[in-house]
């Protein structure tokens, strides 16, 4: 289990808001289990905003609530079927066809349990579920104690939490049990991971194919910033990170880097690359778990990075201090018929060792008649527009998952700056990118879509797998 600590109710709720969307997404049918109380309503309030604005679909989701209490009719106020429906079905236009809310007033309990346990049987198991934490630590109506292999049973209510489900009514109820989902079901429940169109052997089968392509170079998303150009047989690998070099390292911290994506392809996997770059010293962008096997794996393979990371590049893969081919912004170097154009990053700020050499940087890749702009992790900067616009790109790849400080990490463009950025530099075309790899760090690609088509900006949007060709 990973705990995620925010710095306030807000952010939390928005956080929680964005996962169930995510869900949806990633699996439109998804079994979601929702809870009452205090704590979701924000939660809930968001998740509806978000579902209008970015036309999020439920109509295929199937929705349970998580407890309910006995002997009290559910048409009353104050009931979990009473505030669900107001809170959050009748706002989402979730069908009837697709709720199932515990009947408190059902003389047979165990009949209803057993009902519940049959429909999250038969849906696999829970995609994503909504829980608060009452004020004696009850998880549903599953008070502390109660037996964790439990399913959906009937519970006595401790009297702490009978005085705080008095509120929700607008005038005393006589309550005394519920029937709750179990904790069973409740450690159970899950989410899906995003899929990628093509992975591993059917993903470099397809990369493959395209081998002999004279016409028109292609390039394949592999998650985060990191990119696999191809162009007349040539492979460039742009900051990839091919593992969970970062859920491991950080996975019992305050900042726990929970994947949403599931890994596009083995780095060990990847052949006949000509050229690997990594952008700076985030292991996102210079992971070693990668970019070892790659560099293995590839004989005679170049890496360019940052002129100013060459000694801590060489100490985190293990390899010599004079391998890497350093670039500063300004600068350009030339190998197997592909230019690198040095571009300074702002990340968060435009950061120089002692000798003014960049830490952060983009590239700007010309080869044939193209040219690629990959920015690296970064921040819109005094003369970036100026200085891209001489480059004239085909293409932008451009971060949109913003700069906010209660993440705790550096920040990057946000989605509207992402598609006003393309447009200022006469990009041809945008592809967003680092978002939809971390749970706690990401943006929602469709408010990008929103702010291109608001400004006329060309873009295209990848899913993990997918290429794009021209």
């Amino acid at each position: 289990m990973t705990v995620k600590i925010f710095e306030d109710y807000n952010s939390m709720s928005a956080a929680a808001a964005d996962i169930i969307i995510e869900t949806v997404k990633n699996k439109p049918d998804a079994l979601l289990c929702f809870a009452t109380g205090n704590t979701p309503v924000r939660t809930y309030e968001i998740l509806i905003e978000k579902a209008k604005t970015s036309n999020i679909d439920f109509s295929k989701c199937f929705s349970i609530g998580l407890d309910e209490w006995i002997g009290v009719p559910k048409e009353k106020y104050g009931t979990c079927h009473y505030l669900l429906h107001q809170q959050v079905f009748n706002p989402l236009d979730i069908q009837s066809s697709q709720i199932h809310i515990f009947d408190g007033m059902n003389t047979d309990i165990k009949a209803e349990c057993i009902k519940m346990d049959n429909v999250i049987d038969s849906k696999g198991g829970v995609d994503c579920m909504v829980v608060g934490i009452g004020i004696n630590g009850h998880i549903g109506f599953n008070e502390p104690g109660v037996d964790v292999t439990l399913k959906a049973h009937e519970q006595d209510l401790h009297e702490s939490t009978l005085a705080s489900g008095q509120h929700y009514f607008k005038e005393p109820t006589p309550i005394s049990k519920g029937i709750t989902l179990g904790l069973a079901q409740v450690l159970k429940a899950k989410m899906e991971l995003i899929k990628a169109i093509k992975k591993d052997a059917e993903l470099l089968k397809g990369i493959d194919a395209c081998l002999t392509d004279e016409k028109h170079f292609h390039l394949w998303w592999l998650g985060q910033s990191g990119y696999l150009l191809q162009w007349k047989g040539k492979r460039v690998l742009v900051d990839p990170y091919l593992s969970d070099s970062l859920s491991k390292k950080y996975l019992h911290t305050d900042k726990p880097h929970t994947r949403m994506s599931e890994l596009v392809i083995k780095p060990e996997l990847l052949n006949n690359i000509s050229i690997v770059s990594s952008s700076h010293n985030h292991t996102d962008h210079l992971d070693a778990a990668t970019l070892i096997p790659v560099i293995e794996n590839n004989p005679g393979i170049k890496f360019i990075i940052p002129e100013a990371n060459r000694n801590f590049v060489a100490e985190r893969i293990k390899c010599a201090v004079d391998f890497p081919i350093g670039l500063n912004d300004g600068q350009s170097i030339s190998i197997d018929g592909f230019v690198f154009h040095g571009i300074p990053a702002k990340h968060n700020e435009i950061e120089r060792d002692e000798r003014g050499n960049c830490k952060c940087m983009g590239y700007v890749i010309e080869f044939g008649p193209y040219k690629i702009y990959h920015s690296g992790d970064t921040l819109w900067f005094d003369g970036m527009v100026e200085m891209l616009r001489l480059f004239a790109v085909d293409l932008a790849i451009l971060p949109i998952n913003g700069n906010k400080p209660e993440r705790k990490v550096a920040g990057n463009l946000d989605c509207r700056e992402a598609a006003e950025l393309g447009k200022a530099i006469n990009a041809k075309c945008v592809i967003p990118c680092h978002y939809d790899l971390f749970t706690f760090n990401t943006a929602d690609v469709n408010e990008f879509v929103i702010e291109a088509e608001k400004i006329n900006q060309p873009y295209k949007v990848l899913k993990h797998g997918e290429s794009y060709k021209k």
